[in-house]
């Protein structure tokens, strides 16, 4: 693992390695040996929302697509001890402009993507398998990172694991913990309050998706 401080840039993406600890991670642990097996990518450090291919309902592992995550709403809402490495990544600021308005289109046409289930299952058994439109997470965000040229195209192997992307040399971890005590240093005051009220969760994600 690299921890490399040498790549100075005041514009930066960040990369989330997660375990949440639902029966799904807990297997891909099982399969993977990797202590996270989750990954999405922010655009700012306050890790209000990440994007990523994840499952679209807390409780049902299996219906994913393009996600807006949170700690404070779906999945991470409902595993409130999921872990993870937090990764700064500086980029050039047309690739950070690039790269937003890439993330905004996705979810405004978030409908017509879907999680690649198979091509995870065949991943676990060393067997490269694409398809139009669809993902798992760890394919996404090194997908994501070539298109914009963030990583040299080529740089993983076919198959790609979360915990690939810590061998990364111009990363600098910048914490490792629970994610959403993390969230809740830099969660405004109005957010904390509004965190005690009922259906709060879904006003959030209301709220988010009105600023996109």
């Amino acid at each position: 693992m690299r921890n490399s401080t040498n790549f100075q840039s005041d514009t930066a993406i960040y990369l989330v390695l997660s375990q949440s600890g639902s029966w799904l991670s807990k297997l891909l642990k099982y399969v993977t040996k990797a202590n996270y097996n989750h990954i999405s990518i922010s655009l700012d450090k306050n890790m209000q929302h990440m994007y990523s291919f994840s499952r679209r309902n807390a409780y049902n592992p299996v219906w994913g697509g393009f996600m807006m995550e949170s700690p404070f709403f779906g999945a991470m809402r409902r595993f409130r001890n999921t872990t993870g490495i937090i990764m700064r990544m500086p980029v050039s600021k047309m690739q950070y402009q690039e790269l937003e308005n890439f993330l905004i289109q996705m979810y405004a046409e978030k409908e017509k993507y879907h999680y690649n289930i198979s091509g995870l299952l065949l991943a676990s058994l060393g067997i490269v398998h694409h398809a139009k439109n669809k993902y798992y997470c760890s394919e996404f965000v090194r997908d994501t990172l070539e298109k914009f040229k963030i990583v040299d195209t080529n740089y993983f192997n076919p198959i790609t694991i979360p915990e690939d992307f810590l061998q990364l040399d111009k990363i600098e971890i910048i914490y490792i913990g629970n994610l959403r005590e993390y969230a809740i240093r830099y969660a405004p005051e109005m957010l904390i309050q509004e965190l005690l009220q009922p259906n709060i969760f879904r006003k959030m994600l209301l709220k988010l998706e009105n600023l996109l």
